[in-house]
């Protein structure tokens, strides 16, 4: 099965952001890297405003990324999505392209989820 993106509700504990704080979230997003996005409790990209946190796995087992406002106590949430684990399936002679086209698929959702305010999933095999 391909990989499909799918838009849900409102970011939980989502929060308003600057023109700033966008730019710096599009930075840190870009810099997303496919093996980063299954390693749970730690910050995967970071930009002086903001940093995408992997938050470790939600109760059906899918990654929990956020972008996350640096230097605010409480909510900071400004970009949330969860990436089924098949989607890092990558294996045989097109395993390069399948990796770049799944951590393109997860970049465009938090990239969506950034401008949006709601949650995207990702879910699905790369082809």
């Amino acid at each position: 099965m391909p990989i499909t993106v799918v838009q849900g509700g409102p970011i939980p504990n989502g929060v308003v952001f600057n023109a700033a704080q966008n730019t710096d979230a599009r930075t840190a997003i870009a810099n997303v890297n496919l093996p980063d996005v299954w390693r749970g409790g730690r910050t995967i990209s970071n930009t002086a405003l903001v940093r995408v946190d992997s938050q470790g796995n939600d109760a059906n087992g899918r990654a929990n990324l956020q972008a996350q406002l640096n230097g605010v106590g409480g909510a900071s949430t400004i970009a949330h999505v969860l990436v089924d684990a098949s989607v890092g399936a990558v294996s045989g002679q097109a395993q390069a392209a399948q990796a770049l086209y799944a951590i393109r698929q997860i970049r465009g959702a938090l990239q969506n989820s950034l401008s949006s305010g709601t949650t995207f999933y990702v879910t699905g095999t790369p082809q």
